[in-house]
């Protein structure tokens, strides 16, 4: 098979420059030209060279023959002069000339001349989608080609000027800085590098449009008919999620691009999100690949069409999957991506059926779950009534460490470094899944976190203040929620609700003073009589008596209401501090249970004969009812509270 003439040339260029040796470039002959100036001749006779402009001196004759060895394809010839000649530090020469030729100046300027004439390139060719197509279809390999090498070439400057200038005065006693900071200015390549980068990835970005057919005739318009339509529904997604910016603002700001979506074209929307920052870091790359893939999602670009797939059909994941290999980015990165524009259209899934974004976001996040997963998904998966999905994210990326290992069970569910919004954040998630004592670990969790990075004892108490009393307040909600009245009702939580649930957690010194300053200020509704239900809980006989004392005078529903509480305590615990009561020196507890002992074969009401009628009528109705399948230590107890009501003092 016959070379093309592309190739042909190249390896007439190729003969031609490696005949020469790159240290003697510069050299006179004896005739009083450069060996470049010879060299720039032979190639004008093998017409390598246009001869329409001639050189008029070596600098341009180094110019011409530098650009010919990239349009030719030989980028590494180029990058070697760089590496053998600029990088010698011996190699110096007292023309002014020639030591701009060896000091790395003269690659310099020439890789801006050609960098200029790549932005004017690039710059038209995302003009409109016509000129696009057109460049996409005859420039657009050559330039990419040619802009990898350039930016090799620049980093390979970059590298040797750093050397230079860190190594420079290293053996002297002195540093001038000033001659060293001209110095360093004048060969510096930092921003044209910069400048190379930025080109580069609009290129990469451009040809992986290209690939996926996006660019040209025949391509996919989009799911829009018109602009307008297309930037009032953004509008109506963002009036949406009035409590919280959403994800694709998060997007823009980051990028300085808040007006600039949707743009008008595809040509005018790669042009704002490539070129616009200037910025080259990791952060502000991987934000605009993040915003082309909300783009291509928003306009259903990538659409298999009805019946394969619609808009996450096989074509849509194979140009993810391509994205992934073209740009190396992970698979995590790419699931979160998704996951803007998703979790963007999302509503809270109905009785029905479930909504479609918030059903392929909730497919997606658990398998895609890294260290870095934006913190705001859960809050948003909490506001869609998808707390699941939200304490699945949280504990696998509770599962991340250093290098990706796992370093603390998954039951630990949350990291160290939380803030006190997103704490409770995290605790809200618990409690709307059922588990309650996973809260009280994270309470302790970032207690533990704040003590360890050195934070004021006041300030702890604090924050377990506002923690304690925000799941104190959860759960006299829950109660309300789930039909119970406010001290009392069926037992849906397997311990007479979320309340006398949360009166039996063990709680440290802190924690308990915080629960029963909150109780005591419920004193005058039916909350308040948890508070002798959680001193009876833990067999504190006194401190119970003496809360119970206050409710009786206090409780808004009259004392039965916290009679009714009382009896939301387990059995074992009760008996445990009904006997502890009874061992003690109180003769009116051991007339009632004597009493009860007594009269327990005889009628009901014959052990109460003394209780006034009201009060019989009133309280002891349900009691009396039950009497039979009662045992004794719960009735005791319960007669007992009975007896506190008729003699409170």
């Amino acid at each position: 098979m016959a070379p093309t003439a592309t190739a042909a040339v190249s390896y007439s260029l190729l003969d031609v420059l490696s005949s020469c040796s790159l240290k003697e470039l510069h050299l006179k002959r004896a005739d009083g030209n450069r060996i470049m100036d010879s060299l720039y001749k032979t190639c004008i006779t093998k017409k390598l060279i246009p001869s329409s402009n001639p050189a008029g001196n070596s600098y341009q004759c180094y110019v011409a023959v530098f650009d010919a060895a990239l349009n030719g394809g030989l980028g590494l010839w180029i990058l070697d002069y760089v590496e053998v000649v600029c990088a010698d530090r011996y190699l110096t020469s007292s023309d002014p000339l020639e030591a701009q030729l060896l000091d790395g100046g003269f690659v310099k300027d020439w890789a801006q001349g050609r960098l200029k004439r790549a932005e004017e390139v690039i710059d038209a060719a995302l003009g409109s989608d016509a000129a696009l197509s057109t460049f996409q279809s005859s420039q657009l390999q050559q330039q990419l080609a040619q802009m990898r090498v350039l930016v090799s070439v620049l980093r390979s400057l970059d590298r040797i000027r750093t050397i230079a200038a860190g190594g420079m005065w290293a053996t002297t006693s002195t540093s001038p800085v000033a001659s060293l900071g001209a110095v360093t200015d004048r060969l510096s390549v930092k921003g044209d590098l910069q400048r190379a980068i930025l080109l580069e990835q609009a290129l990469q970005v451009v040809d992986w449009f290209a690939r996926q057919r996006l660019l040209g005739p025949g391509s996919n318009p989009g799911r829009f008919g018109a602009h307008m339509e297309w930037r009032r529904l953004v509008s109506r997604r963002t009036a949406k999620a009035s409590h919280r910016r959403i994800f694709l603002e998060e997007l823009l700001q980051s990028l300085e691009l808040r007006s600039s979506y949707p743009e008008i074209s595809k040509a005018q929307m790669l042009k704002s999100v490539l070129l616009k920052s200037r910025d080259v870091d990791s952060t502000t790359w991987t934000t605009k690949l993040a915003l082309l893939v909300y783009y291509l999602m928003d306009a259903a670009l990538l659409d298999s069409g009805p019946g394969q797939g619609g808009p996450w059909g096989p074509r849509f994941q194979d140009a993810v999957e391509d994205m992934r290999r073209t740009f190396r980015l992970s698979a995590a990165d790419l699931g979160v991506w998704q996951c803007y524009f998703l979790l963007d259209c999302a509503s809270p899934a109905s009785t029905e059926a479930e909504d479609p974004f918030l059903a392929r976001a909730c497919a997606l996040l658990p398998s895609h779950v890294a260290e870095d997963t934006p913190f705001p998904f859960i809050e948003v998966l909490l506001a869609l009534d998808r707390p699941d999905v939200a304490l699945s994210l949280d504990r696998g990326q509770s599962e991340w460490g250093p290098g990706g290992a796992t370093t603390a069970p998954a039951s630990t569910s949350g990291r160290c470094g939380r803030s006190l919004e997103q704490t409770l954040t995290l605790m809200d998630v618990r409690l709307r899944c059922g588990l309650m004592t996973d809260a009280l670990m994270l309470l302790r969790q970032h207690t533990a976190d704040l003590v360890a990075r050195g934070k004021s004892e006041t300030e702890v108490r604090r924050q377990t203040r506002v923690l304690l009393r925000h799941l104190a307040e959860w759960t006299k909600d829950a109660d309300k929620v789930a039909g119970m009245p406010e001290a009392a009702g069926p037992d849906v939580t397997g311990g007479g609700g979320w309340l006398n649930r949360l009166t039996e957690l063990p709680l440290n010194v802190i924690e308990e003073f915080v629960l029963l300053e909150w109780l005591v200020e419920q004193m005058r509704t039916p909350i308040g009589a948890f508070a002798p239900l959680f001193f009876l809980q833990r067999g504190r006989i006194a401190e119970g008596v003496s809360a119970w004392s206050k409710c009786v005078s206090d409780a808004v529903g009259g004392p039965f209401s916290t009679y009714k509480v009382l009896g939301l305590g387990s059995h074992h615990k009760v008996s445990d501090s009904l006997h502890s009561l009874h061992s003690r020196p109180m003769c009116r507890v051991e007339e009632v249970t004597t009493q009860v002992q007594e009269q327990r074969h005889c009628r009901p009401s014959a052990a109460l004969h003394t209780i006034p009628t009201p009060i019989h009528h009133k309280y002891l109705s349900p009691l009396l009812s039950n009497l039979h399948n009662t045992t004794l230590p719960c009735l005791c107890f319960q007669l007992l509270l009975l007896f506190l009501i008729i003699h409170p003092q």
